[in-house]
Parts: C-alpha cells; structure tokens; sequence
C-alpha cells in the first residue's frame, strides 16, 4: 500500500472530513482513539447534536 500524501489539492481537507465522517459513522464512536477524541474542543455540543439527530430520526442506538 502506498502512504505516500496525495498531491496538493485543494480538495483535500474536504474529501479527508467526508471520508473520515463516512468512517466514523461506519465503526462508532467507540472505535475512535480516546486520544484523538480528548482533542475535540466542542465535544459536548457534538454529542448533544448527535443525540438529538438520533431522537428526532426514531434510531435506536440502545445497542
């Protein structure tokens, strides 16, 4: 596998976000790193966020 970073793009930020939101939403929270989540400086409006999609959406995540 290549690791190489991508060319210079201006695109990139956008794709890494909507890559790494596909992702998480794919594995979890959980499956996030807690040291990459401690860095997360609005984490509580996040998850507050994230709760109240969950509610209005009838999802059960009581899993």
């Amino acid at each position: 596998m290549d690791f190489r970073l991508p060319p210079k793009n201006p695109l990139t930020s956008v794709m890494g976000s909507v890559n790494g939101g596909m992702t998480g939403v794919y594995y979890g929270y959980d499956a996030v790193p807690d040291r990459w989540k401690e860095k997360i400086l609005v984490k509580e409006q996040l998850i507050s966020i994230a709760k109240r999609i969950i509610k209005g959406n009838g999802i059960d995540n009581s899993h």
